[in-house]
């Protein structure tokens, strides 16, 4: 499959499967993440993998599924991100996806430091408190990230969020190490994917409001 085309299939797959849950504003996070990705020049599989990486927690999606549709790298890529709900006790099961993503290697590293990173700032920019227990599994996983040989490249701006240092913040962001990986064509497609979707989130919210009032 194309690059720019298995990006899409993977924000239409998620799309829907959101829907089909009837959580169609959940679809939001990922799509950032994906987005951070993208800056960063991350490949399309890796892209993809963002796009998906909440999709099995959230609706009635299966590991096997992703890997039937997307192929074995995605498929155990977002296996590797996804909680273990089998495990009861809830710093127990962070603790197990930790150590799922640091075994899984590089490529499940590079997008759950974007995901800690799209949480902090979704929640700076809506001026909410991030809970203590989340707020230390943050902080594990940032250490888990940080003793890496490369660490992923948001790993900065997470250390430096979780520090509370605006002014680190930004220049960490601004700094993240690209991954380099793809061309300015895969970006300029899969910039305009995610516009698409998150165009599509919007308009479908404003209906539901709209309803609402009715």
């Amino acid at each position: 499959m194309p690059d720019a085309a298995v990006v899409h299939e993977a924000v239409e797959f998620m799309l829907a499967s959101y829907r089909e849950a009837r959580r169609p504003e959940a679809a939001a996070h990922p799509l950032e993440v994906a987005a951070l990705l993208v800056e960063a020049g991350a490949p399309a599989d890796l892209i993809a993998a963002a796009v998906l990486h909440d999709v099995v927690e959230d609706t009635r999606v299966t590991v096997p599924e992703v890997r039937v549709r997307f192929g074995p790298r995605i498929g155990g890529i977002v296996a590797a991100l996804t909680e273990d709900a089998a495990i009861g006790d809830p710093s127990e099961r962070k603790r197990a996806l930790r150590d799922a993503v640091a075994a899984d290697g590089p490529a499940a590293r590079e997008v759950f430091a974007a995901d800690k990173v799209a949480r902090l700032r979704a929640a700076e920019r809506e001026g909410t408190a991030i809970e203590p227990g989340k707020l230390d599994h943050y902080r594990r996983s940032f250490e888990m990230l940080a003793s890496g040989a490369p660490p992923p490249g948001y790993t900065d701006e997470l250390g430096a969020r979780l520090d509370t240092r605006p002014a680190q913040a930004r220049r960490a962001r601004s700094a993240s190490r690209s991954l380099r990986a793809t061309s300015s064509g895969l970006q300029d497609e899969a910039r305009a994917v995610i516009a698409q979707a998150r165009q599509a989130i919007a308009r479908a919210g404003r209906g539901r409001r709209e309803r609402g009032r009715q």
